[in-house]
This record gives structure tokens, C-alpha cells and sequence, in this order.
């Protein structure tokens, strides 16, 4: 672990959506949640992946108000205390304001005059974890000596969906002053670019002191600080108005093209942002046929594919190139080369308000767990999994009757100002006008189905 006169703060950044890895990647349930083939997911990776370089501890993580839930669950299932670990956000406003939000709230929680802090996204692969280590190690010297420190990676062939950062002057320790950002180029720039040397992936991934990164805040975006500060000042909840009267820019553009502290650390971890399902499928390992597959699948005849099956047998027969990807509600399959236009399908479900590119079938909330098994006009039957002491609450309905059948557990419930208690095995029937609460009094875990008609 990194020992210096400074505390240091991993700050995870883990807003947006991921449209591109539709049907897993959803607004309510991001790419950063989600498992794509492993045991963990790519939050959980990432966090990890930092041991014992830097202190788990003191990982924090920023996020959206709907993902603070789930967020927290999976820092607690890999062992992490979850309090104070979560920093929220009202409203997103890209990732000057999230990473300056960070800064100002870690240093009054923990009351620190300075610190150092990482930013790192929360949604992406490194290969080669002792080489990243490496990195970080050197970024700390910089850091310390007062620069802001982004990890630009080698490029090893011409990417037109990264971002680019141009060096300038090669440092005696390899890093390079920067001389500008490039947003995503076509094909023909790219590869002057890869001819040129000098130009390296923009990785998102940030070191700085936070006296240096207020410093440039103070000078670049004083109004943004001046905002800020009185958001930190005021404790939470932040309110949903101020913040969004924060102006909606990105750290690059609000700091690290303006500032003369800037400093690229070229890196060489085998980094991926996995934004694309292609981009997926070449960050992971393939079998003697090219493929990367997990879940339950069938693959005949079938090449240099990316195959996922999350909740039933996928078989497939005479393909390449393809990407396949089922959930329990939708299945997408598209070229490998062409995957990343599944976004304008997702633009195509969010304008007939369709339900698939919001939520799965199984939503996850601080009180346990609820999964649609049927959902009609006429019928909704759901299983509920709650917590040990917790609680569910369902709002009443227009009209039909609740039949709750408890499947295991204890539950004491509330119901038109009656109380009823329930035992594993049996059910209630009750009308739906009026407001349920489901209470779970026992110390292990409950479950339900229930069924509206």
C-alpha cells in the first residue's frame, strides 16, 4: 500500500447509463452494476483491482440518487463498510461538478485540509493489474509534486470511439505535458494519430492533490466552487434545485484543457472502457473457436462471437461475427463490427416509453428484491425477497384483490388498519383499495409471491 504524508481517496465515478451494452445495461440497473460473464461486477472489479496499491477503505463512489441502493450492496458483498461510502447526486451534471462534489465532501466528512485523490470510472478493464499498479505509484510522485495527472493509454490501433490526448514535452520520468484534447476522430485521423507517437487514449482516469484541484477550480470555474461549496456547506440531502443550476460540463473541458498543471502518464495496463459489445468481446478471453461465451449456451459451428445468456439456454448454429445477448425479457443480436448502433434501438424503446430499456425484471432496493414473473393488463404475480427487519410497502390499486403466499420466513401484515401474521407456507387474500406493508420480523431473509387480479 502507497504510504505518504497524504490521505488517500479512491473516488469511483459511476453515473450514465451504457446504452451501447443493451439489454444488460439499463438506465435503472448501468453497465457499472452489471456481471457480463464473471463473478463480480465491473464496480466490484474495480474496486478491487486497486489492492493493495491503495486503501479499500477509503474507496468512495458517485453516483446517481436511483443507484445508491445497489451501489452499496455491492461494496458490502465484497466485504467493504458501506457507510459514508456512497456520494449522491440529485441530478447528473457530467464530471466536473461529480469529482468536485467528491473533493468537498470527502475533506468536510473526514475533516481534512488536503488529501489525495484518484478519480477512476467505475466501468472499466485493465489486463494487467500489477502493470496499472505501477502506474498509480508514479502518478502519486507527480501528484504530490503538485500536478494533475491523467493516464493516457498507448494505442495500439486506430480507435474512433476513445477520446484522444495529445503530449507535448516528454518529462525525464516519461510523462509528457499535454497540448491538447481531441474528441473522437474518423478513422483517416485516427491513424495519423497512431503514426504520430505522441497521442494517447483519454482513459478518464485522474491523480491530483485537492489543494492543487481547488486551486484550478478557484481560477478556471470559480463560480461552479463558489456553487459547490455552499452545496457541501449545507449537508445533505442536496438540494435537487442547486444542483441543478450547476452549469453541465466535463472535467476535461472545465480543467484539463485550461489548466498549465495538466501532465499525461502514458500507460500501458491493457485498459478498456468496454463501451461497445464488440469492445466487450476483445477485452475477454476466447475459446479454441474465437468466442466468448457465458450462461447457458449451445454454440455449433460458430466463430469469433460474443454469446451471453443470462437467464436461459441459448443455442446458436452456424455464425461469426456476431453478438448475441439475452436477458429474461429481450434478446439483441447484431454484427460484432455494428454493435455499438444498438443505441439508436434504445432511442427507439425509449420513444414508445417501452419498459425494457429502463428496468430488468428483477429490481433490487435497500429493502430486499422484487422479480416480475407476469405482467398483463389483468395480472401482475411478483416474488419478493425481503430483508431480515426490513419492510415492503405496496400503494393500493384501483380496483382486485392481493393474494400473498409467504414461501419462507415470518411476516407481521398491515392492512386497513388491521395487523395479520403470516407463516411460511400460507397465504392471504385481501383487497387491493387499501395500502399493504409487508414486515419482515424475523433475522433471516423472507420471501413471497403475490399475485394482483
Amino acid at each position: 500500500m502507497i504510504t505518504d504524508n497524504l490521505i488517500t481517496f479512491p473516488v469511483l465515478l459511476a453515473g450514465g447509463s451504457g446504452t451501447r451494452l443493451w439489454p444488460i445495461s439499463r438506465n435503472q440497473a448501468p453497465k457499472q452494476l452489471a456481471e457480463f460473464g464473471g463473478e463480480r461486477s465491473l464496480i466490484q472489479e474495480t474496486i478491487q483491482r486497486l489492492h493493495p496499491t491503495l486503501c479499500l477503505d477509503n474507496v468512495r463512489v458517485v453516483c446517481g440518487e436511483t443507484h445508491c441502493d445497489d451501489s452499496s450492496e455491492h461494496l458490502a458483498a465484497i466485504g467493504l463498510k458501506t457507510e459514508n461510502k456512497i456520494i449522491s447526486e440529485p441530478v447528473g451534471r457530467n464530471t466536473a461538478p461529480a469529482i468536485l462534489l467528491a473533493v468537498l465532501k470527502i475533506l468536510d466528512q473526514a475533516c481534512l485540509q488536503d488529501a489525495l485523490f484518484f478519480i477512476l470510472p467505475a466501468d472499466h478493464v485493465i489486463k494487467d493489474v500489477p502493470r496499472f499498479h505501477e502506474k498509480i505509484v508514479k502518478a502519486v510522485d507527480l501528484a504530490n509534486k503538485g500536478y494533475l495527472v491523467t493516464f493516457g493509454i498507448q494505442p495500439d490501433y486506430p480507435e474512433t470511439g476513445y477520446g484522444y490526448i495529445e503530449g507535448k514535452k516528454v518529462l525525464p520520468g516519461g510523462e509528457l505535458s499535454i497540448a491538447r484534447f481531441v474528441e473522437k476522430p474518423d478513422m483517416k485521423t485516427a491513424k495519423t494519430y497512431i503514426k504520430a507517437g505522441n497521442f494517447f487514449w483519454n482513459s478518464g482516469m485522474f491523480a491530483f492533490r485537492a489543494s492543487t484541484i481547488l486551486n484550478e477550480f478557484k481560477e478556471l470555474e470559480p463560480d461552479m466552487l463558489e456553487k459547490m461549496t455552499a452545496i457541501v456547506k449545507k449537508g445533505d440531502p442536496i438540494s435537487f434545485e442547486a444542483y441543478q443550476d450547476l452549469q453541465s460540463i466535463s472535467f476535461d473541458v472545465a480543467i484539463m484543457e485550461k489548466t498549465s498543471k495538466g501532465m499525461v502518464l502514458p500507460s500501458d495496463f491493457g485498459w478498456s472502457d468496454i463501451g461497445t459489445w464488440n469492445s466487450l468481446y476483445v477485452s475477454m478471453p476466447k475459446n479454441g473457436n474465437g468466442n466468448v461465451i457465458a450462461g447457458d449456451v449451445i454454440a455449433n459451428n460458430t466463430q469469433n462471437s460474443l454469446i451471453i445468456a443470462k437467464s436461459r439456454l441459448l443455442a446458436v448454429n452456424d455464425i461469426s461475427d456476431t453478438a448475441i445477448v439475452e436477458t429474461a425479457d429481450a434478446v439483441f443480436v447484431s454484427k460484432l463490427e455494428t454493435s455499438r448502433n444498438v443505441k439508436d434501438i434504445v432511442s427507439m424503446l425509449k420513444q414508445q416509453n417501452r419498459r425494457e430499456c429502463q428496468k430488468h425484471l428483477q429490481e433490487t432496493y435497500a429493502w430486499g428484491m422484487i422479480q416480475y414473473l407476469e405482467k398483463t393488463d389483468t395480472l401482475m404475480v411478483v416474488k419478493l425477497l425481503i430483508k431480515p427487519r426490513a419492510t415492503y410497502g405496496m400503494a393500493p390499486y384501483p380496483s382486485g384483490r392481493l393474494h400473498i403466499c409467504l414461501t419462507s420466513g415470518k411476516a407481521r401484515i398491515y392492512h386497513d388498519k388491521a395487523q395479520h401474521e403470516l407463516q411460511a407456507g400460507y397465504s392471504l387474500s385481501l383487497d387491493a383499495q387499501s395500502e399493504v406493508e409487508i414486515r419482515n420480523v424475523r433475522d433471516d431473509a423472507l420471501s413471497a409471491i403475490i399475485t394482483h387480479s
